[in-house]
């Protein structure tokens, strides 16, 4: 065996044998080096999604066989395995450290199927397979192995961490803030709130096709009489299923196997009767848009909205996934932008996600890939809501549950199976687009 611990082979030129306790202390002190602000932030996340998963599991088991000598026994899992997983279980927060708590993915794997042969929920024991195996991408990418995280994490101190100096965001937020009143002050409008919310699934009948479902809602509009008309275009090209009933617009309950349905107005989330203007362009497509004119000056008004569409899940030709991505663009000068992608679980499975700022137009010489060439400077937060709309709250904006679960309701959707992720930021930019990029794991 070499120095190192491999066959043996010719030394680094300069090196002897003797100095092959350094060149492993050198090696040791590469693999414990602290983690970067965006390692910290995926274990983060990932310790996030381990103890809600782990714990809604556990909690399929009798109280008296959660403790870690009792799940031992019963379970036949190796009880150092069991304690570690109850003493993670027990720290009040899910970060980072969280995961030098936890014993590795082979004896959380085993742990796993040892609850489900006991009768575990399916929906929570793939929900725990599926933590566990993003758990084993991160060791991977990070580390190598769970010693070597372990070794990564303990070696970072997480109050020294910044991802962006606070004179940088405090500068940032400055200036964002100046360009959104100068919009403000050109277009003659701005709003409090801007949120968007996507709901994607597999069409249960067809897994072929992908389904959306997208909330919209604009929150303390105000607007000078001269002011720009807020508008909503879409082109309802929607195909249903043959039987559906076809005069008019589509309501949200009617499913569609292709194209999108025409976005409906949710009156009872928005200020009184909205003085919406409805005409179709030249196109055929549908064009909705406030008229300030006829409001009284300075009232604030609220808008919500609602359409679904479908698409083909894959490329005919290529046989990849045809959505990369979910957007948001910034129409409109706000305050402040909640930004909510929910995946169905089936399809969260297979997708890794983060958040992106761009400009929003891509250069024409550009090709649509190219996305560094219009991706801002900055880093963005994608916040892990978990599973259904228990964590979808928000005092920015009251009613965003509410409003939710309205419209899940009326197309039958179940919100429990789908998990959320969430991007906040206060005055986002103005004519930017906000992106959750989906890059695909299966």
């Amino acid at each position: 065996m070499g120095p190192l611990g491999g066959t043996n082979r010719p030394h680094p030129e300069g090196a002897t044998a003797a100095q092959g306790p350094a060149l492993r202390g050198h090696a040791a002190k590469i693999l414990s080096r602290p983690l970067s602000p965006q390692e910290w932030t995926a274990c983060d996340r990932v310790a996030l999604r381990l103890r809600e998963a782990l714990g809604a599991l556990i909690a399929t088991l009798p109280a008296q066989v959660q403790r870690a000598s009792a799940m031992s026994r019963e379970l036949g899992v190796v009880r150092n395995t069991c304690q570690r997983v109850v003493r993670a279980m027990s720290e009040p927060t899910a970060t980072a450290e969280f995961l030098v708590h936890l014993p590795g993915v082979r004896g959380l794997s085993l742990l796993v199927d040892a609850i489900e042969g006991r009768g575990g929920k399916a929906a929570d024991v793939v929900e725990a397979r599926t933590a566990v195996e993003q758990y084993g991408r991160l060791i991977r990418s990070l580390a190598g192995s769970h010693a070597k995280l372990t070794k990564r994490i303990t070696a970072t101190n997480p109050h020294e961490l910044e991802l962006v100096p606070k004179h940088v965001r405090d500068r940032s937020r400055a200036a964002r803030k100046q360009l959104c009143l100068a919009a403000a002050e050109i277009l003659g409008r701005h709003s409090a709130l801007d949120t968007r919310t996507s709901f994607l699934r597999l069409a249960p009948t067809d897994g072929e096709v992908l389904e959306h479902l997208t909330i919209m809602a604009q929150v303390g509009i105000v607007a000078r009489q001269d002011a720009l008309p807020l508008f909503i275009v879409n082109a309802p090209s929607g195909t249903r299923p043959s039987g559906a009933s076809s005069p008019g617009p589509s309501p949200l309950s009617e499913p569609i196997t292709r194209g999108q349905s025409q976005t409906l107005v949710l009156r009872e989330f928005c200020t009184g009767d909205p003085p919406l203007i409805t005409r179709r362009t030249e196109e055929g497509k549908i064009l909705q848009l406030i008229d300030f004119e006829s409001l009284h000056h300075g009232t604030p008004v609220d808008l919500a909205l609602a359409f679904r569409a479908a698409m083909p899940y894959r490329n005919s030709e290529t046989g990849r996934p045809e959505l990369t991505g979910v957007w948001m663009l910034i129409n409109s000068p706000v305050e402040h932008m909640i930004f909510d992608v929910f995946l169905h679980e089936d399809l969260e499975r297979r997708i890794r996600t983060s958040v992106e700022a761009h400009l929003y137009r891509m250069p024409l010489e550009a090709r649509p890939g190219d996305r560094w060439l219009t991706q801002l400077p900055g880093t963005l937060k994608l916040e892990l809501l978990g599973r259904g709309l228990r964590n979808a709250g928000s005092g920015t904006y009251p009613k965003k549950v509410a409003l939710m679960d309205r419209v899940l309701r009326e197309v039958g959707w179940v919100a429990d199976q789908f998990i959320g992720f969430r991007c906040e930021v206060e005055y986002p930019v103005w004519r930017g687009g906000y992106r959750i990029p989906f890059e695909y794991v299966e």
